[in-house]
């Protein structure tokens, strides 16, 4: 923010860190719950709070520069989407669950704002649980929702909370991955909306959620599309590890590299043209426009969140509630592995020591591909004709649990065979 800290969520705990690596404060969840914890990461507002929920349902504004806590609300259900700040008022949405919608809530940050509502959102199938995803968008006096599980974009009037605009971006169910790229911040606000589905990447118009352009790829994104807006240029890295460069003019691919055997997390585009990308354990900071590897960092735990690339420190949530802050542009490692913070005492942190680690050589798998102009477009993915019962969802990492059919069909013959064997 803007005395130069790095605020980070992971675990139960938001830290905020110098970029030296010293821990200023740290803010605890509230809620009882064993297994709460911050699953999306803080917004800091323009008045300089910060906006942060918790998988039990509370929403805090904390002061950025103390990690104190302003105010806190109980929206009722897991809030697993990053929050978007107006002047007046923030904006948060809570998942629902069986029977219950998600709901979006406006609520009051200023002494004289009155006009806050709460709606439900994501309920376009009555039989389905859905949410937003990612992080919500203020643009053209809208806030922007991107629905989890079927492939929806909706955008909601700030004033009223009616509906502006609907559009479905992919009917591939279960696969959206919901990815919505500009400032949650008003000023800061995107000309156009970039989604993340099964099918690829859409650019939408922030007016009426018409489709400006579609890049189609062959598999399925990682994580929300990075956006380097001074370069008009886009990345988006599949599950398969390959990081895609596309222009955010036109949709067109610019070039592509294998980088991870596997990846889950989306990349991160700074200022400078920077880009940082995650596997399991390690990060690579590659050029946003040829994807070209500046630096190979390996981290002494496993990676649990989006990395964060700020004042020329990489931030990396770790499993276990810890933090690793590494520089861009010369490879650093903290000098120890990090210490998982205890459940039931709230733990005084050290600073974070960090010394110059030796230059690490890396050779990608796979060179940056330019590819050949097509006139053919590249394959969608086809939905799958087996499908978990219902929506279980794992309260743990919000995903769906249902097992396919085949599967439960195989388990009951086993089950027979071994009754009868017995």
């Amino acid at each position: 923010h803007d005395d130069g800290a790095i605020v980070v969520a992971t675990g139960r705990f938001v830290r905020a860190y110098l970029v030296n690596g010293d821990l200023m404060w740290d803010f605890e969840t509230l809620s009882p719950g064993a297994y709460a914890d911050f699953r999306v990461q803080p917004v800091v507002g323009p008045r300089g709070d910060l906006f942060v929920g918790d998988s039990d349902g509370l929403f805090y504004r904390l002061d950025a520069t103390t990690g104190a806590l302003i105010e806190s609300w109980n929206l009722g259900g897991p809030v697993l989407t990053a929050a978007a700040v107006a002047d007046d008022y923030v904006f948060a949405a809570a998942r629902g669950s069986v029977g219950f919608a998600a709901t979006l809530h406006k609520l009051p940050i200023a002494d004289n704002a009155t006009a806050f509502w709460r709606r439900s959102v994501c309920d376009h199938h009555e039989l389905r649980l859905d949410w937003p995803g990612t992080g919500l968008l203020l643009a053209d006096a809208n806030v922007i929702v991107a629905c989890h599980w079927q492939g929806f974009v909706d955008a909601f009037d700030s004033a009223t909370g009616a509906t502006a605009w609907s559009v479905q971006v992919s009917d591939l169910e279960d696969d959206l991955v919901p990815a919505l790229v500009g400032g949650p911040v008003p000023d800061e606000a995107a000309a156009a909306i970039l989604v993340g589905h099964a099918g690829g990447v859409s650019k939408l118009s922030t007016s009426d959620g018409s489709l400006v352009w579609e890049l189609v790829t062959d598999l399925r994104p990682a994580g929300r599309p990075a956006l380097d807006a001074q370069a008009a240029a886009g990345l988006v890295l599949l599950e398969d590890g390959t990081l895609v460069a596309f222009n955010a003019e036109d949709g067109t691919e610019q070039a592509s590299a294998k980088l991870f055997k596997a990846a889950a997390f989306a990349p991160f585009v700074d200022a400078s043209g920077a880009a940082v990308a995650a596997g399991s354990n390690h990060l690579l900071v590659v050029s946003a426009s040829t994807l070209q590897v500046l630096n190979n960092l390996t981290l002494p735990g496993t990676v649990s969140a989006n990395p964060i690339l700020a004042s020329g420190r990489i931030v990396v949530p770790l499993d276990s509630s810890a933090v690793a802050l590494l520089a861009a542009q010369e490879p650093q490692v903290p000098t120890s592995a990090p210490v998982a913070a205890p459940t039931s005492l709230r733990p005084t942190l050290a600073p974070t020591s960090i010394t110059n680690a030796p230059t690490t050589s890396f050779t990608p798998t796979a060179s940056p591909t330019v590819p050949a102009p097509s006139s053919t477009p590249r394959p969608t993915r086809q939905p799958s004709t087996e499908e978990g019962p219902g929506n279980e969802v794992n309260d743990r990492d919000g995903t769906d649990d249902g097992w396919p059919h085949s599967a439960i069909n195989t388990v009951a013959v086993l089950g027979a065979l071994d009754v009868i064997l017995a």
